[in-house]
């Protein structure tokens, strides 16, 4: 402490021997080195940051945008969701292997039928995925056109996950075709 107030003492005297102009440019050297502190230390640090925020802005305001348009797809993806999930829910006790023949006798596909087998059940997350296969023989293309557009009718979610067709050699206006069809239950 001592040291601090002969330091400040010195340093009085040192002052009060100066002419009025020297102490006027010491004041305003004075003034100047602690703006120049003031501007390096707090200002400069804060404009840069500022500056680095205002460029962040646009980035930011379009992953708000990308954002909002997630939300919204999320929101259709959800009610597509609950829609699927009513629609199983509704269909209790169907049957695939009955509606697939069903409609194959309303498509007038039914005598064309050389095998229809089910296949292994698969687990998917809650629903069981309940396949079948079937192969149809010598039919025309409008038929098995109106036979696929038959399924997509059904009071429940079918997929058709697999079809391979291909032109009879003996007369191209019929085809041969395989398909794998699959309903889906609450597992």
């Amino acid at each position: 402490m001592n040291r601090l107030q002969s330091l400040s003492q010195d340093f009085a005297g040192l002052f009060s021997r100066l002419s009025h102009r020297e102490r006027f440019v010491v004041l305003g050297g004075a003034l100047l080195l602690i703006g120049m502190l003031v501007y390096g230390i707090v200002l400069s640090p804060l404009l840069s940051q500022t500056r680095r925020y205002e460029e962040l802005i646009p980035q930011k305001e379009k992953e708000l945008a990308e954002l909002a348009e997630l939300s919204s797809q999320y929101g259709v993806l959800t009610a597509q969701l609950s829609a699927v999930e009513s629609q199983i829910r509704a269909a209790g006790g169907f049957s695939i292997l009955s509606f697939v023949e069903e409609v194959a006798a309303k498509t007038q596909v039914r005598g064309n039928i050389a095998y229809i087998r089910p296949l292994a059940v698969q687990s998917h997350e809650g629903l069981r995925e309940v396949p079948v296969e079937l192969k149809v023989e010598n039919v025309t293309l409008s038929r098995l056109v109106g036979f696929l557009s038959s399924l997509e009718q059904a009071p429940t979610l079918l997929r058709v996950r697999r079809v391979a067709l291909r032109t009879r050699f003996a007369d191209p206006q019929y085809m041969d075709g395989t398909f794998v069809v699959s309903s889906f239950e609450k597992g």
